[in-house]
């Protein structure tokens, strides 16, 4: 927290933690934990700040949610509505990417940021954008796996649509179940 008042970047404190607690003497991250770290994961979250970054210095991100903002009436919807045209546009984003964790790093700023401007709660929010966009295969080069099937095997076009139609519409029951019941629970 001092850090953030006085200009110091956010990892810098969290790298000296981690350090710190990597100490021979005080053991607390060992080399087996390090090994176990899903880098992969890491650099995608390091990658979306990245972008989050450059889309908030040069405007970017305030333009899109301000277009998208006077493009459809926001104020004029419920709660229920509202969460549901962000998602329908998460996974529109999503189509355009051939992977879901490339259309991760793009969206998820962007929808995040939606949430925050409409009073929407931004956990839930972002929980719902990752099953949705994990969840949309709706082309063959969404992912690389039915790429491959559907370039070397008996997948057709349709087979692909169908099942990412499928995994989609069972994404969506997971997200309303979480929001109408399950995170109410929690709370």
């Amino acid at each position: 927290m001092i850090g953030s008042f006085i200009g110091i970047p956010t990892i810098v404190p969290a790298a000296l933690a981690v350090g710190v607690l990597a100490l021979p003497d005080i053991g607390i991250i060992t080399a087996d934990d390090v090994s176990e770290v899903s880098w992969g994961i890491l650099f995608v979250i390091g990658t979306m700040f990245s972008i989050l970054h450059a889309m908030e210095t040069t405007g970017t991100l305030t333009y899109l949610v301000d277009l998208i903002t006077n493009m459809i009436p926001f104020g004029s919807l419920v709660y229920w509505q509202i969460v549901a045209i962000l998602l329908a546009l998460a996974v529109l984003i999503r189509v355009f990417f051939s992977t879901a964790s490339a259309a991760i790093i793009v969206v998820l700023p962007i929808i995040i940021r939606f949430g925050e401007t409409l009073g929407i709660n931004r956990l839930y929010l972002a929980l719902s954008v990752l099953l949705i966009v994990g969840s949309t295969t709706i082309l063959p080069f969404n992912t690389t796996a039915v790429l491959l099937s559907f370039d070397r095997g008996p997948l057709s076009k349709i087979d692909v649509i169908v099942f990412g139609l499928v995994t989609m519409v069972y994404a969506a029951f997971v997200i309303v179940f979480a929001w109408t019941i399950y995170w109410p629970l929690l709370t």
